[in-house]
């Protein structure tokens, strides 16, 4: 029955769909204050017109934050590959076993005297269940002096790091006798820093007296050498004829894995251009059929005296406050998913990783820029088309 009540020009001119009661239009006080009554008209239009703008503000909302979000993974993974290399003390590292074969073991310790290596850890435990290690004669002098020990005085005794006391005794399923602990300390030798649980590190003099009869079986060498692709190649030469050891080449780790992030962030980039492309056509075509459908209202209104300079604050207002809008929710999606995705590879503890999180600013302040240029091309481009309409000629054609 209501539609039969409206004739066919009424409804194609929309001249009737706009039914809402006057408080709901009424604008805050402080909007006439600050931006005066263009601001206070502008206002009113995109609440009066709340469902012609609804498509695109949710437009740049989705836009902003996909981008924000997937700007932020990209960053979160890069920084995961960086931290690799710089939390790690050491860039090349292997891990081998002797089995009891004396010739074996002297050929890996063997690469230790190799070139470009500037420091260098060789861990050995005493069982894949003991928590006591051996690092080296070397390492291990140099990790005593540090601490202000003598070597006389603690070479039969274990410097127990993050727990214990002075004093206590540790036993071993790997060997009869008792270990008592010298001296306790939070500070770690080279090659040891990235374990997290306690253990206590003894001289290889007391470790080879632990186990007379065979070199231990667990032995990884750490290695820090000014040319990692070089120390690699060398120890791959040296140990040819050898099958049991594992070699990596960390910082070759590296740069395969920024490749590979490269790769993804090549495909991810570019779901996001596809979607911003998406969302830009969606925006242009509202903006501009919005613009296109008010043009009664802007000749209306320069009828009865607002001037091209007052007309032109009144569309760069509405493009201000539609971006302001987009832009509160579209930022507040973007971070709490940024958010998301944070807690979703590292969990709740952080402890391990370099940095904690941080709020993706350099995507933000990227989506806010792009947004207000975007919504103000467009606002100019059909401010362009309105300028050139004949004023009078519009009123009469809504008369009709």
């Amino acid at each position: 029955m209501r539609a039969s009540k409206v004739s066919p020009i009424d409804s194609i001119r929309n001249s009737a769909g706009i039914k809402i009661n006057a408080k709901k239009i009424r604008s805050p006080k402080i909007i006439k204050k600050l931006f005066g009554i263009g601001g206070e008209i502008s206002y009113k239009n995109l609440k009066r017109n709340k469902k012609k703008y609804r498509t695109t503000v949710i437009s740049i909302v989705v836009s902003v934050c996909i981008f924000i979000a997937l700007s932020s993974f990209m960053g979160m993974i890069l920084s995961s590959v960086e931290d690799e290399l710089k939390v790690s003390e050491y860039n090349v590292y292997m891990s081998c076993s002797s089995f009891g074969d004396m010739d074996r073991y002297n050929k890996y310790i063997s690469t230790t005297k190799l070139e470009t290596i500037d420091e260098y850890t060789v861990f050995r435990a005493l069982g894949y269940y003991d928590n006591i290690y051996a690092v080296g004669e070397e390492q291990y002098n140099k990790y005593i002096k540090e601490l202000g020990l003598n070597y006389e005085d603690i070479k039969e005794k274990g410097i127990s790091i993050g727990d214990g006391q002075v004093g206590d005794k540790v036993q071993s399923e790997t060997f009869d006798e008792t270990l008592q602990i010298g001296y306790v300390t939070d500070k770690k030798p080279f090659g040891v820093r990235d374990i997290d649980t306690p253990c206590v590190i003894i001289s290889d003099e007391l470790f080879d007296k632990l186990l007379p009869q065979q070199p231990a079986e667990i032995m990884v060498i750490y290695y820090h050498s000014t040319d990692a692709d070089k120390l690699q190649d060398d120890i791959e030469e040296l140990l040819s004829t050898e099958t049991h050891y594992f070699l990596r080449n960390i910082e070759e780790s590296v740069r395969q894995s920024r490749d590979l992030v490269t790769l993804v962030g090549i495909f991810l980039y570019g779901f996001i251009i596809v979607i911003s492309l998406i969302g830009v056509t969606n925006i242009f075509n509202t903006i501009t059929t919005n613009m296109e459908l008010r043009k009664p209202e802007f000749a209306m209104l320069r009828s009865v005296g607002m001037t091209t300079k007052e007309f032109n604050r009144m569309i760069r207002l509405e493009t201000v406050f539609m971006g302001v809008k987009s832009l509160f929710f579209g930022t507040i999606l973007g971070a709490a998913l940024s958010f998301a995705m944070y807690r979703a590879m590292y969990g709740s503890n952080t402890s391990g990783t370099a940095h904690g999180y941080s709020l993706p600013i350099i995507p933000i302040i990227i989506a806010v820029l792009a947004v207000f240029f975007l919504i103000s091309l467009i606002m100019n481009y059909s401010i362009g088309k309105i300028k050139k309409q004949n004023t009078i000629e519009t009123i009469r054609n809504e008369n009709i």
